[in-house]
C-alpha cells in the first residue's frame, strides 16, 4: 500500500503538472477573473457529504441486519477501505480492507461482508443503470469515441455479471461452490489445502447469504433509505465538476460537465492504476479540452483532482492511521470498549 501510494500521487503530481504547462499562458489568471469561493466550498460539502452518505449507509444495513455498532468505528472502517481502494489498482484494496475492520469492531465475517457486498452492489447496479443513460444522451451533447463508448458497454457487462453474481450466491451458494470445484484448474484441485479452502470460503458464502437476507427482510422504510443514500453517494460525486465549472463562472456548462464527468466516471475504474494516476488527469483533460478554452483545462483538471483524489488521500488516510491503532490494540477495538470518538 505504501508503493502504490507513492506511485499514485508521484504520477498524478507529474501528469496535472505537464497538463499545466502545456495549457495554462498569461491569460489563464484573467480567465479565472469570476471565480467564486462560495461553490468551491460547496464543492467541498459534496466531497464531505459524500463521505458521510456512504458511512450512514453502513449504519444502516448494520441495523437492517439486527445488529447495531458505534458511528465512530464505522467511520473508520468504511473511510479507511476508501483509502486502501484509492492507492491500489482497480480499488481492489478497498473491499477487503473494509470488511476486516469491520470484522475488527465486532462483526462476524459473513456479516461483515453482507454489509459491504450489499452497498458495492447497490452502487454496481445504480452504475449499470446510469450507462445507457450516458451513452443516449453524450451522443447529443459531447463527442464520445467508439473506443470510448465501446469501453462503457463492456463497463456494463461487467458490472451486471458482477451483480447477478452477488445474487446467485446468495441464493444458491452450495451449487456456486460445487461449480467452482468443478471447473477449477486440475493444478489447483492437486493442491492438498484446495478443498479446505474452498470449504472456508463458501462457509462465508453461506454466511453472507443468510446477512443478505437478513438485510432484504428489513423494513421497506429502511431499505428505502439505504437506495437513497446509494444515489446522494453517486450523485454527490459527480456533481463534483459541474460545480467547479460553475465556480470559474461557466453555469453554461452545468449539464454538459455533468454528463462528462458521468463519461470520465465510468472509465477509471477500468484503469490498472493506483488512484488511476496519470489515466484519470490525461482523460479528465481530453474531455473537458472540449468544453472549456485550452488556457482553464489544466486549473479545472488540477481542480476535481484535488477535490476527488487528494483530498482522500489526504482525510481518509489520517481515518486510515487511527483505524491501524485499534489493529495494534486489539483490546481497544472490542465491540464492549468505548472508543474515543474520530
Amino acid at each position: 500500500m505504501r508503493t502504490g501510494l507513492v506511485i499514485a500521487v508521484g504520477v498524478s503530481v507529474a501528469t496535472i503538472t505537464a497538463i499545466l504547462l502545456l495549457t495554462m499562458d498569461s491569460s489563464t489568471w484573467s480567465g479565472l477573473d469570476d471565480i467564486s469561493l462560495f461553490f468551491f466550498l460547496l464543492v467541498l460539502g459534496l466531497v464531505v457529504g459524500k463521505w458521510l452518505a456512504t458511512c450512514v449507509r453502513a449504519k444502516l444495513l448494520i441495523r437492517a441486519m439486527g445488529s447495531e455498532m458505534g458511528f465512530g468505528r464505522i467511520t473508520k472502517a468504511v473511510l479507511a477501505g476508501g483509502f486502501a481502494g484509492a492507492i491500489t489498482p482497480y480499488h481492489s484494496a478497498g473491499i477487503p480492507v473494509e470488511i476486516y475492520f469491520f470484522s475488527l469492531y465486532g462483526l462476524n465475517g459473513g456479516e461483515a461482508t453482507a454489509v459491504v457486498m450489499t452497498g458495492a452492489s447497490l452502487s454496481i447496479l445504480l452504475f449499470t443503470v446510469m450507462l445507457p443513460i450516458t451513452l443516449v444522451v453524450s451522443a447529443s451533447k459531447i463527442q464520445v469515441s467508439f473506443g470510448v463508448r465501446t469501453l462503457l458497454v463492456t463497463a456494463g457487462i461487467i458490472a451486471l455479471f458482477f451483480f447477478l453474481a452477488v445474487v446467485y450466491s446468495m441464493k444458491e451458494p452450495e451449487k456456486l461452490a460445487s461449480t467452482m470445484r468443478e471447473r477449477a484448474p486440475s493444478f489447483l484441485k492437486k493442491r492438498p489445502g484446495f478443498n479446505r479452502f474452498i470449504d472456508r470460503f463458501f462457509k462465508g458464502v453461506g454466511d453472507f447469504s443468510d446477512g443478505l437476507r437478513t438485510i432484504l427482510g428489513a423494513p421497506r422504510k429502511l431499505l428505502a433509505s439505504i437506495v437513497l443514500l446509494t444515489f446522494v453517494f453517486w450523485a454527490a460525486g459527480v456533481l463534483v465538476t459541474p460545480f467547479i465549472l460553475w465556480g470559474i463562472g461557466r453555469p453554461d456548462l452545468f449539464w454538459t460537465g455533468l454528463l462528462a464527468q458521468l463519461v470520465v466516471t465510468c472509465i477509471l475504474p477500468f484503469v490498472p492504476i493506483p488512484g488511476e494516476s496519470g489515466m484519470a488527469e490525461a482523460a479528465f483533460a481530453g474531455v473537458f479540452a472540449l468544453l472549456v478554452q485550452r488556457n482553464l483545462v489544466g486549473f479545472v483538471t488540477l481542480a476535481w483532482r484535488f477535490f476527488q483524489f487528494y483530498l482522500v488521500i489526504l482525510v481518509l488516510g489520517i481515518v486510515f492511521i487511527i483505524a491501524l491503532r485499534d489493529v495494534e490494540h486489539p483490546d481497544r477495538a472490542a465491540p464492549g470498549h468505548a472508543q474515543q470518538p474520530l
